[in-house]
C-alpha cells in the first residue's frame, strides 16, 4: 500500500472541500478548489437491505499488485455503464479510481480520516449517493453538533466514523458494516454519484459532446476525487489543488489518457470477458434487439448547414442556455457519435410497444411528482395512439423536471382554468405562450387529460404521420428534410431522453426494441 496515491474527500454542494489524507501518511492536506455548486439530486438508488455477497473473480494473469487487483474490480463490477461512458471505460473509470483509493479495490479498507471502501467514501459522498437518512442536511447537522464545519477535519477528530456507525443515520437497512462488506452497495453508490456528474458536467458545458470515451471517464475521476472545481480545472487542462501527496485532479484526469493499461485491457478483453467476470447463466433473459438501416438523401455536412442556418426560436440551443457552436450540434446530429448505449434508444422505433409491465412503469414514476402513479394513464395513452410507451414516459419525466415543472402542476391559468401540458408541447424557452394557448384548446385541465391528449397530439403530429419521424433523433433533426419540423430546439432533448428509457430497460430485459438508426448520403 505504500505506493497508493492519497484519496481526497468526497464532497457536496454545501461541504467545503478539503483532501482526505493517505491511508498511511499523516500529513496536513491542503484545500481542493471545489467551486461550483455539486450536481443536482437525481433518484435514490434502490437497495437491498442485507449486504450482497462479495464478489470472487480470478484476477488477470500478467499484471501484480495494486494494478491486478484494480483489474479484477473492474472485471467484476455489475451495476452497469456509467452515463457517458461504454462498457469498456466504465471499468477503466472503476479500476482506476480503486486503485488509487483502495489498492485496487479492497472493501473494508478505512483510513485515518475514516473515510472508507473502496470509493473511501466520506459521510457526504454517501448522502449524495441516497444512502444517509435526511441526506446531507443530517451530515452538516452532526458536524455542526461536533463543532465543524469541515468533513476532513470531523473526520480526523473521529466524528465521521462514530456518525456512520450509527445504525440510524443509515437508509434502507444498511449500516456501517454492511456497506463494507458490499462491493454492489459501494459500486453502485459509485455510478450513482459519477452519473450526477456526468449530468452536471454535461449542463455546465464542460463535458461536451466531442470528448472522447478516455477525456469523459478521466474527468469524471478528477470529480470524483477531486470535486467539481477540480473536475472544471482538469477538463481544461490546468493543474488545480493537490493532494497531500502533491496529485492534482490534473493528474488523476490523465490517468484514463491514451494508452492507459485499464482502458486497453477491457477494450482488448471485451470478446473474452467472461473468463473474468461473473456471467449470467444460458437461461438469464437478454434483450430482445433487431437493428435496421434508414438512408437518406442529404450528407450529414448539407444537413448541418441548414441546421446552422436557422435564426430566431428554431436555432439550436443547449437546453435553455442559448446557442450552441457547430461543432457542438454536429456532435449531437452525428448518428455515429451516438452509438453508445447511454445514447442509442433515441433510435428506437417509437411505435413499437417496449411491451414493459406496468410495475416497471410505476416504479420509474414513484416519486416523479404528479406523475407519481400515473402508469395506467401513460400504458393506456401509449396503447390508443400507437406509442411506444418507455418513451412516452421518458418524455414527460424530461419536459417537466420529473413531474414538478410550472406546466406540470398548474401553475399557468387560462380564463381561471388551470391548465397543464406534459410534453412541452409548443412551449418554447422564452416564450411560453403558444403552449398554454394549445393546452388550453385542447382541455388539457388536468394531468390525466394532458397525459392522454399529449400523446394523441405527438402521435398525430410525428409518431405516425408521413414525415417519418419515428424515433426522438428523427423528431430532433428530421434527417428526411432538415431544419424543418422539429419537436425541439435543444441540441441534447433526445440524448437527455435516451437515457431515461435506457434506465427504464435495463430494468426489463424482455423487452421489445426495434431500432432504425439514419444512414446520411456518404
Amino acid at each position: 500500500m505504500s505506493g497508493m496515491a492519497a484519496p481526497l474527500s468526497r464532497l457536496t454542494s454545501s461541504l467545503q472541500g478539503f483532501t482526505s489524507q493517505s491511508l498511511l501518511k499523516s500529513a496536513t492536506p491542503k484545500p481542493v478548489d471545489n467551486t461550483g455548486a455539486s450536481p443536482s439530486r437525481v433518484d435514490s438508488i434502490s437497495l437491498p437491505t442485507a449486504p450482497a455477497q462479495k464478489i470472487n473473480v480470478p484476477i488477470p494473469a500478467g499484471r501484480s499488485g495494486t494494478i491486478q487487483r484494480a483489474l479484477a474490480t473492474g472485471a467484476a463490477y455489475k451495476q452497469g455503464n456509467i452515463e457517458g461512458l461504454d462498457d469498456a471505460h466504465t471499468r477503466a473509470l472503476i479500476a482506476s479510481t480503486a486503485a488509487t483509493e483502495s489498492a485496487g479495490g479492497k472493501l473494508d479498507i478505512r483510513n485515518s480520516a475514516g473515510y472508507l471502501g473502496r470509493y473511501q467514501a466520506g459521510a457526504s459522498w454517501l448522502a449524495e449517493a441516497g444512502l444517509i437518512a435526511g441526506g446531507a442536511n443530517a451530515v452538516i447537522a452532526a458536524m455542526k453538533a461536533d463543532g465543524f464545519k469541515n468533513e476532513y477535519k470531523w473526520g480526523k477528530s473521529g466524528g465521521m466514523t462514530r456518525f456512520l456507525k450509527n445504525k440510524n443515520n443509515w437508509k434502507n437497512g444498511l449500516d456501517y458494516d454492511k456497506y463494507l462488506s458490499s462491493a454492489e452497495i459501494q459500486d453502485n453508490a459509485f455510478k450513482t454519484n459519477s452519473d450526477k456528474a456526468y449530468a452536471y458536467l454535461v449542463k455546465k458545458g464542460v463535458i461536451k459532446p466531442e470528448m472522447t470515451q478516455n477525456e469523459i471517464a478521466g474527468i469524471l475521476k478528477a470529480r470524483h476525487i477531486g470535486g467539481i472545481g477540480g473536475a472544471i480545472k482538469a477538463a481544461k487542462n490546468i493543474e488545480g489543488a493537490k493532494d497531500a501527496n502533491g496529485t492534482s485532479a490534473l493528474k488523476y484526469k490523465n490517468d484514463l489518457a491514451d494508452g492507459n493499461v485499464f482502458i486497453e485491457s477491457y477494450q482488448s478483453m471485451t470478446s473474452r470477458k467472461e473468463d473474468i467476470t461473473d456471467t449470467p447463466s444460458n437461461n438469464a433473459p437478454t434483450p430482445k434487439r433487431e437493428f435496421t438501416y434508414k438512408k437518406y438523401d442529404y450528407e450529414l455536412t448539407d444537413a448541418l448547414n441548414k441546421q446552422m442556418a436557422l435564426n430566431g426560436s428554431s436555432k439550436a440551443t443547449y437546453g435553455n442556455y442559448g446557442a450552441v457552436t457547430r461543432s457542438t450540434v454536429s456532435g449531437y446530429m452525428d448518428p455515429q457519435k451516438n452509438m453508445s448505449e447511454n445514447s442509442i434508444y433515441q433510435f428506437l422505433d417509437l411505435t413499437e410497444s417496449a411491451e414493459l409491465p406496468e410495475k416497471t412503469i410505476k416504479e420509474t414514476l414513484k416519486g416523479k411528482g404528479v406523475l407519481s402513479g400515473k402508469e395506467k394513464v401513460f400504458m393506456n395513452a401509449a396503447k390508443k395512439y400507437g406509442i411506444n410507451e418507455a418513451y412516452l414516459v421518458a418524455h414527460a419525466l424530461v419536459e417537466t423536471g420529473n413531474g414538478t415543472s410550472p406546466f406540470s402542476t398548474g401553475y399557468h391559468t387560462k380564463n381561471g382554468k388551470k391548465i397543464y401540458n406534459m410534453f412541452g408541447i409548443k412551449v418554447f424557452p422564452k416564450n411560453p405562450g403558444p403552449g398554454i394557448n394549445l393546452a388550453y384548446d385542447e382541455n388539457w385541465f388536468s394531468v390525466d387529460a394532458a397525459i392522454d391528449g399529449g400523446a394523441k397530439w405527438i402521435s398525430s403530429h410525428y409518431i405516425n404521420r408521413n414525415t417519418g419521424q419515428n424515433t426522438l433523433y428523427n423528431m430532433r433533426w428530421n434527417p428526411k428534410k432538415p431544419a424543418t419540423h422539429q419537436y425541439a430546439t435543444a441540441i441534447n432533448w433526445a440524448t437527455d431522453q435516451s437515457i431515461k428509457m435506457k434506465k427504464m430497460m435495463d430494468t426489463f430485459p424482455n423487452a421489445k426494441l426495434k431500432f432504425e438508426i439514419p444512414e446520411y448520403k456518404k
